[in-house]
Parts: structure tokens; sequence; C-alpha cells
């Protein structure tokens, strides 16, 4: 099975990984309240994609699922709007492509002073929850064990060396 992140954030989380490039200039230009906040989002997606496949390389929960896609968003969303609440539940699975689209969200003031452990304690309980709720819809696979997918990845998750996918500055 493989694991692949889709991240969605808002323009107020500033990530380490990115803390050297244009892009982050480019948010102080936008809000230059953002060159005081010393918060900062300490996991690297791309790193925990990489781990989490690894881990998910040889298994498989059901013949209906192939690929598990978590989007993820970060926000203070109370400063969006609706954009962010109408997506807060979303799941998809498309049988197609044997794939499994579940949303889950952290609240960007919540997390961004947190040590990246408790970063990555708050993310997996965020993609497990998205997991459940995956169970609980009326279109969803059948051939696919949801429960021993999430309870697998809890475990895998809480064991996970933090190491391997703390953001370094580019």
């Amino acid at each position: 099975m493989n694991f692949k992140t889709m991240q969605t954030f808002g323009n107020e989380v500033l990530c380490l990984k990115f803390e050297h490039t244009f892009s982050t200039q480019q948010k102080y230009s936008f809000d230059p309240s953002l060159k005081s906040e010393t918060g900062r989002w300490k996991i690297d997606s791309t790193k925990f994609d990489t781990e989490l496949s690894k881990l998910l390389a040889e298994k498989s929960f059901g013949a209906s699922i192939s690929e598990f896609v978590y989007g993820f968003e970060m926000a203070d969303f109370e400063n969006w709007g609706d954009l962010f609440a109408k997506s807060a539940s979303y799941i998809s699975y498309r049988p197609k492509t044997k794939t499994l689209l579940c949303v889950g969200q952290l609240r960007w003031s919540d997390v961004k002073h947190k040590i990246a452990e408790e970063q990555l304690c708050d993310l997996r309980v965020a993609i497990i929850d998205s997991i459940k709720r995956a169970a609980s819809k009326d279109r969803k696979p059948k051939d696919f064990s949801h429960q021993d997918f999430a309870s697998y990845l809890d475990v895998q998750l809480a064991n996970l060396d933090i190491q391997k996918v703390v953001a370094v500055p580019l």
C-alpha cells in the first residue's frame, strides 16, 4: 500500500523546511506580522510520506485499496470563513484507482509552538480520526479493514523515529 499526503495550508502557516526560501520571504511581504512569528511546522511531509510508504509497502488491508491519500489541512480556520469548513470531513473512495482520500485538519494556533514530537502526535491523531470517519461512510470500500489499517498506522506512528521525518531548513 502507498501513503501520500496532500497539503492545504493557510497563509499563516510557516514550515521549517521552507524557512529560507523565496516563498517564505514572499509570505513576509504579504503579511509583515509573520516575520516575528516564532511558530513553525516541523514535520517534513516528503520524509513522512516516504517513511509511511516503506512501512506499508508489503501490507494489505484488503484488495479494494492500494493507496491512501491523507488530505492534510492546517490553518487558523476561524480566519478563513467556510473555505476549510466545507472540506473538514471530506472522504472519497475511488474504486478505479483503488484510492481512499480522507481529510484531516489541525488548527495552526494549537500546534505552531509545539516541539516536533508533539506535532507528530497531533498529526497521528488527525490521520487516525480521518480513517475511522471513512469507515462510517455509505460509499466505502467493501474489501478494506479500516480498523486494522487505523490500528496499524497508530502503532507505527507512535513508534516512528522523529529524526526520520523532522524538517531541516533548505
